[in-house]
């Protein structure tokens, strides 16, 4: 494997940073905004994982405010990529980018938009206390949820990708 910090990929990644720091705030007085809160109204928005727009929409009405008046929106993409044999960023087409999310228009054509893959953490507890087939049986189910048949779940983290 070969570090990616000292590339074009990089290079491009920190520039954007820059010009989204230079532009950012440096203090807030502003009150943070915990998932309750932006349930009940009291926030302009949210980033947190898909689940959260579930919570969103469960419980009361004085604690669900938001239900039915929230949306969910892709995270940014790129119209390049890194090329890792060249090590040059490269224009996103169907070979290179095969999962691009889209396209926009760049120079008067077409590019597909390659997105960053996102994964949802969750952590299964099986009580050590209980009886041992229900263990067995809890971990089975929790087996067949996850499975990739189930969950169509993409295996880009496991590909080679030319690595």
């Amino acid at each position: 494997m070969q570090p990616l910090v000292n590339s074009p990929a990089m290079e491009a990644a920190l520039r954007v940073f820059r010009r989204l720091y230079a532009v950012g705030l440096n203090t807030s007085n502003a009150p943070a905004c915990t998932m309750p809160e932006f349930n009940e109204g009291k926030c302009l928005m949210s980033i947190a994982p898909g689940s959260r727009f579930k919570e969103a929409n469960i419980g009361a009405p004085n604690v669900t405010v938001v239900r039915g008046r929230i949306g969910i929106a892709p995270l940014p993409g790129s119209t390049r990529v890194l090329d890792r044999s060249s090590m040059a960023l490269v224009r996103c087409d169907k070979q290179i980018c095969p999962l691009a999310d889209g396209e926009v228009e760049e120079d008067g054509q077409m590019v597909p938009v390659n997105r960053p893959s996102t994964l949802a953490s969750a952590i299964i507890l099986i009580n050590g206390l209980s009886p041992l087939q229900y263990q067995f049986f809890a971990y089975q189910l929790f087996a067949l949820l996850t499975a990739l048949r189930i969950t169509d779940a993409q295996t880009v983290l496991l590909e080679n990708n030319g690595a």
